[in-house]
């Protein structure tokens, strides 16, 4: 219907190729099993694209559209998703964890939800303390009234029925100390002592019980192992400082940048130098998939006729996917992983689309990753049309025939070191026999055919 202008500015223009089989024949991209009939269902690579999107399945889309964007365009979707990366971790840094601290015993904490519920009863230290409870006090307030009590009854016996009862307590206390040793009344002063010092005492002893005394002493072993694991890591594998990845990462951008504006010999050979000092960061990762992405693996920076050594196909890709990878599980930030592979893959879509172009950059005469303004690009055009680009045409064809120009002249020049090596050959093989010299020829105009040549697209 013509209302319906869902299509509107969401064409792929900087795909390599028109199907996926043809990404999977020239590309060397590997269909995942579980996608095959989706791709006989959907062979055109933006219909592809698009139904994986519509499952939601964005991580295996990113891959798909890696191993079929062209090269420069997916040099510059690398450095969009770092940039945002970095944007995140200056709003919420990651916690680095120390070396120190690999194995260290941590404090268990107990979620509230899983304690046991708070002793209410106050802390005993002493008899008294036990008299103060209210239960007992109450107790022990009736217990005295019903002794004062049964006092006063006793005293309106007569005199001489109060001598007989003295005289039989007398005797029965007596047989009782012959009989233990003590009487009752010093008995029960012994047990409210022993009570009053065993109150706060522990059911066991800490220092003498052997099944403490075991856990300590493996405590202190496993202790001592930790800390020599941790001195040969240390000297195993030197640690960066925080100012040398600082430095290492603003040198890999740069590079990054500069290749991605001017992707020249020297810019590919600096990040590959720069990118090979941290791979293990993506920023060093991004200096390394701008080097894949230019085509050639022997820069020629020093001007010297050397033979053109192409990229493996899915190479620049391959690397591209490992660091989106690297970036989504990123620590700290403020995006979780499913955040960010969304993030991504919208990036990755308007770069596809045109939308997303260096060429705006460049015009400011800032690089994103040095822009420190509250109007920074986040790697993500979005609806911003301030730097919002589109390709033009003109540009990319002008670009492309001074590449093959450059190209073309290599080409002449290898086809006459070809030719030299051939003249030399054909003299010593003169002798040879004529099916040998065919097949040698054969081979030297194969080599020849199959050398490649290289086209870049302008944003």
């Amino acid at each position: 219907m013509a209302d319906k202008l869902d299509w509107l500015n969401q064409h792929f223009v900087l795909l390599l190729h028109k199907t996926v089989t043809e990404v999977i024949a020239n590309e060397n991209y590997k269909l995942p099993f579980e996608l095959r009939q989706t791709a006989l269902t959907y062979p055109q690579s933006d219909a592809y694209i698009y139904e994986l999107e519509k499952q939601n399945e964005l991580k295996k889309a990113s891959e798909f559209l890696a191993y079929n964007l062209q090269h420069r365009a997916l040099a510059w979707w690398g450095y969009c998703c770092v940039l945002s990366l970095e944007q995140e971790l200056q709003e919420k840094p990651s916690e680095e964890r120390k070396l120190e601290d690999i194995g260290k015993p941590r404090e268990f904490n107990i979620p509230d939800w899983a304690k046991m519920p708070e002793n209410e009863e106050p802390e005993l230290k002493s008899l008294e303390d036990v008299y103060n409870i209210p239960e007992i006090k109450k107790i022990k307030e009736e217990l005295e009234a019903t002794r004062a009590k049964a006092q006063a009854e006793f005293d309106k016996f007569p005199q001489e029925l109060k001598d007989k009862y003295y005289k039989v307590k007398k005797e029965v206390y007596d047989q009782f100390t012959k009989e233990f040793g003590k009487s009752p009344n010093d008995l029960i002063n012994d047990l409210m002592k022993l009570a009053n010092e065993n109150l706060n005492k522990p059911d066991i002893d800490m220092e003498k019980s052997p099944i403490f005394k075991a856990e300590k002493e493996l405590k202190e072993k496993i202790e001592k192992v930790r800390q020599e694991t941790i001195k040969n890591i240390k000297a195993a594998v030197p640690q960066k400082s925080d100012e040398e990845k600082k430095e290492q990462t603003t040198n890999a951008m740069d590079s990054s940048y500069a290749y991605i504006v001017a992707p020249n010999d020297l810019n590919a050979l600096n990040c590959l130098n720069l990118g090979n000092l941290c791979p293990d960061l993506p920023e060093g990762l991004l200096s390394l998939v701008c080097f894949w992405s230019y085509g050639n693996m022997t820069p020629n920076v020093d001007n010297k006729k050397a033979m053109v050594i192409k990229t493996p196909p899915g190479l620049a890709a391959n690397g591209l996917n490992s660091l989106l990878l690297m970036c989504a599980l990123a620590k700290g930030g403020t995006r979780k992983f499913e955040e960010r592979i969304k993030l991504y893959f919208e990036i990755g879509k308007e770069i596809a689309y045109g939308h997303n172009v260096w060429s705006v950059h460049v015009a400011n005469k800032i690089p994103p990753h040095k822009d420190i303004s509250d109007k920074r690009f986040t790697g993500l055009v979005g609806d911003n049309e301030a730097f919002k680009g589109s390709l033009n045409p003109e540009d990319v064809s002008v670009e492309n025939e001074s590449l093959n120009s450059e190209l073309k002249r290599d080409n002449v020049q290898n086809e006459r070191l070809r030719s030299q090596s051939l003249q030399g050959a054909n003299l010593q093989n003169s002798t040879q026999d004529p099916n040998l010299q065919n097949t040698q020829r054969k081979e030297v105009e194969t080599e020849h055919k199959s050398h490649p040549v290289f086209t870049r697209f302008k944003g």
